[in-house]
């Protein structure tokens, strides 16, 4: 007989794999089968952290506010309890590469030194917007906040991402 949770997380896997393949071509498809994936409760939470991760990256193109600020709200919290494992870690990285994108340059490297834990050649090539953060900030500015960001405790890390994420909403949504 076949378990059916395992052949839930399974079918969870081949979604996001799939999502992953679709995304260049359809992004909103793409994003909804990592929601599938995400809401089977296979108890497989590194599966459910990667599959948020990955929708999050297309969340950091896309414009939907009201989704990326509830992904983003949700791997900031998973961040914090796994300590950043690999798979918080993409989806922190996503959200990133969101708040360059939006202009929110200090934060932005203060929470890339503070996922990457002070170490750039760790994402040898990040998102052309994170990429041009020691360009817009100026290299002396962008430096000190990243190693800032390093420096904090992942508590306060967390508390800095909530933070912004709140202003953020604020500023583009009005909430």
């Amino acid at each position: 007989a076949v378990d059916a949770d395992a052949a839930h997380a399974q079918a969870a896997v081949i979604d996001a794999w799939a999502g992953r393949k679709w995304a260049d071509r359809d992004a909103p498809a793409a994003i909804a089968l990592y929601q599938q994936a995400i809401d089977v409760n296979s108890g497989a939470r590194t599966l459910e952290e990667m599959c948020r991760s990955m929708q999050l990256e297309l969340f950091a193109e896309t414009d939907d506010l009201d989704a990326a600020f509830s992904g983003f709200t949700q791997v900031v919290y998973a961040w914090q309890a796994t300590r950043g494992d690999i798979y918080t870690g993409l989806g922190m990285s996503a959200l990133v590469t969101w708040l360059a994108r939006h202009g929110y340059h200090d934060a932005a490297a203060r929470l890339y030194g503070a996922n990457l834990r002070g170490r750039r050649e760790v994402w040898p090539n990040p998102p052309p917007e994170v990429a041009a953060l020691p360009d817009v900030m100026g290299e002396a500015e962008f430096a000190a906040a990243f190693e800032a960001g390093a420096a904090l405790e992942m508590s306060t890390a967390a508390e800095l991402a909530h933070t912004v994420l709140a202003q953020a909403r604020h500023d583009l949504i009005g909430d």
